[in-house]
C-alpha cells in the first residue's frame, strides 16, 4: 500500500484579490456619457482613480464584474455588435448598454392598494 495521500487539500479556485467590485463598475457607468460602452471604456474610467494597478488587471476585473451584472440584468449586450465574421478585427469589442433597473418594491403600499384592509 502506498503511504501517499491520494486526495490533497489544496485550494485550486484561488480568486485572488478583488481589484474592482461590481459597485465600482455601476458607479462608473453613471460617469460614462455614451449609450453603449465596452469593458475597456469602464476600465479607463476606473484607472484614473487606481493608478497603482496596471490597466490589464483592471480590464480583467471589469470583465468579471460585467459578466456578473449581465447575468443579473443590470447591463445587456448592444444590438449594434458586429457579426461573427468581423470579430477578428483588431479593434473589436463587445458593446454593452445600461438597463434601467427598478428600485425595491413598497410592499405596504401594495397591500393597501390591493387588499383595502
Amino acid at each position: 500500500m502506498p503511504t501517499e495521500i491520494l486526495i490533497r487539500r489544496v485550494v485550486t479556485a484561488d480568486r485572488g484579490k478583488v481589484l474592482v467590485s461590481t459597485h465600482d463598475v455601476l458607479t462608473s457607468l453613471q460617469l460614462c456619457n455614451s449609450e453603449t460602452f465596452t469593458t475597456r471604456d469602464i476600465a479607463l474610467i476606473l484607472a484614473q482613480s487606481r493608478q497603482e494597478l496596471p490597466l490589464d488587471q483592471i480590464v480583467y476585473s471589469v470583465r468579471r464584474a460585467i459578466a456578473w451584472l449581465l447575468t443579473r440584468g443590470y447591463v445587456a449586450r448592444s444590438k449594434d455588435n458586429p457579426p461573427r465574421s468581423l470579430r477578428r478585427a483588431p479593434n473589436w469589442g463587445t458593446r454593452y448598454i445600461k438597463v434601467e433597473v427598478m428600485g425595491p418594491c413598497d410592499v405596504a403600499l401594495l397591500n393597501k392598494i390591493f387588499m383595502r384592509a
